[in-house]
């Protein structure tokens, strides 16, 4: 019997999305250090629910899929506020979200091409989120990391040419092959 989409596991994830509420509020008000305990207690719940999922045997497709957007969503506003705020360069922000949105635009192709909700496993990508995280901790405790942000834009740059070329061109593997199941 197939694990359903309401599960713990998807619960952990719609909780990390749902954090960036209170990452705004603590942002908006100069509470740097309460921002950065929502980030990183965010950080650790998307570790948390891919083992709730195994542990429980509630993985999903739907939940795979919903990981990597809650990623997205999450990290990508919390770019969005700390530029907003000016805690971020705007340059090299507005370059790592519109990578992100490319990214997101083959991830639908290769989607389509598969004719299946599918996600695309990235080895360099799930990495970077990482990078992607730190980035926003050093900004929200006032670090200076400018070099940092460019040197984000070009690996992410290298990390997109490399998977679009995989999801636009490559052959689909079938539907029981390499397609890892996370939360």
């Amino acid at each position: 019997m197939a694990a359903s989409v309401v599960n713990p596991a998807n619960g952990i994830t719609l909780a990390r999305m749902l954090a960036f509420f209170p990452f705004w509020h603590f942002v908006s008000q100069g509470q740097r250090h309460y921002a950065l305990l929502v980030l990183v207690t965010a950080g650790f719940a998307d570790l948390w629910d891919g083992y709730v999922a195994k542990k429980f045997n509630c993985q999903t497709k739907f939940g795979e899929l919903f990981d990597a957007i809650a990623d997205g969503a999450l990290y990508g506003a919390c770019y969005i506020v700390l530029t907003i705020e000016g805690w971020v360069p705007r340059t090299q922000i507005f370059l790592l979200l519109g990578l992100g949105v490319a990214n997101a635009l083959f991830r639908f192709i290769y989607g389509v091409r598969a004719g299946r909700a599918t996600n695309f496993v990235s080895p360099g990508m799930e990495k970077f989120v990482c990078y992607v995280v730190w980035s926003i901790a050093f900004s929200v405790m006032s670090y200076d990391i400018d070099y940092f942000y460019w040197l984000g834009v070009a690996v992410m740059a290298v990390i997109v040419a490399h998977d679009a070329k995989r999801m636009l061109l490559d052959p689909i593997p079938p539907a029981n092959a390499g397609e890892g199941v996370a939360a």
